[in-house]
């Protein structure tokens, strides 16, 4: 009887043992993940995404440039300015900078940037014949790693992602349709493989599917589809 009373006392220890461990190794866990979540945090930002991995945000600039786009690793509380958006004009001149359709996919970021430019000749309406103003407007889209902290950029763009669809997978693999002036669009890939035009056609960007590594559209009434996979 006093055997069975010592071996049911030593499993009841045993098993209390290993709760306490679980509890408190949960505990732990809990707290390492409140803490990377509060690493990432900054006074006087605004969150544009979010996941587990990365907050990416936007706070306000010293002077004239503001917001800035920055992306945050929650593990080492790092954080890194990705695109700085900028506006200044007077009579004669306009110029702006700056950023939009932001994605956010495991440990890579996505978006399109512009770049504009204005100027008016001083004459402005009562200009002689021939005599003009310029405008010169800009696209390029832009991928970050934030492990690596590598960035993937494709300039040069007539228009920035059609009907503002960009795609991203967790490669870093991203895909997105540039308007070109005839009407038809231009679908673009990019990854750590470098930019690439994937088809060019009367292709709706909405119809882009994404699943995995692998990109889908139509054209044509038919079904093509490309890895992009390539991290960096």
């Amino acid at each position: 009887m006093h055997q069975r009373t010592s071996v049911s006392r030593e499993i009841c220890l045993t098993f209390c043992l290993l709760l306490t461990l679980s509890i408190a190794n949960a505990g732990g866990q809990s707290t390492a993940a409140a803490a990377d979540a509060e690493s990432c945090q900054r006074d006087g930002t605004r969150t544009v995404a979010q996941n587990s991995s990365v907050r990416v945000f936007t706070r306000a600039g010293e002077t004239s440039r503001s917001p800035g786009l920055y992306a945050c690793d929650r593990q080492s509380g790092r954080a890194t300015l990705l695109e700085r958006s900028f506006e200044s004009s007077d009579q004669y001149e306009s110029q702006s900078e700056g950023f939009n359709s932001v994605r956010l996919v495991g440990a890579y970021v996505a978006w399109d940037r512009f770049s504009e430019y204005q100027y008016i000749p001083e004459c402005k309406a009562g200009c002689p014949e021939g005599v003009t103003g310029t405008y010169v407007i800009s696209y390029a889209v832009r991928v970050f790693s934030v492990r690596s902290r590598a960035f993937r950029t494709k300039k040069g763009l007539k228009s920035g992602p059609a009907n503002q669809i960009l795609k991203l997978n967790r490669f870093g693999g991203a895909v997105w349709g540039e308007s070109l002036d005839d009407g038809q669009v231009r679908l673009h890939a990019m990854d750590g493989g470098g930019a690439r035009i994937l088809d060019e056609g009367s292709i709706d960007p909405t119809d882009v599917r994404q699943l995995g590594k692998n990109f889908s559209w139509q054209k044509d009434g038919k079904t093509f589809t490309k890895p992009i996979h390539k991290s960096f």
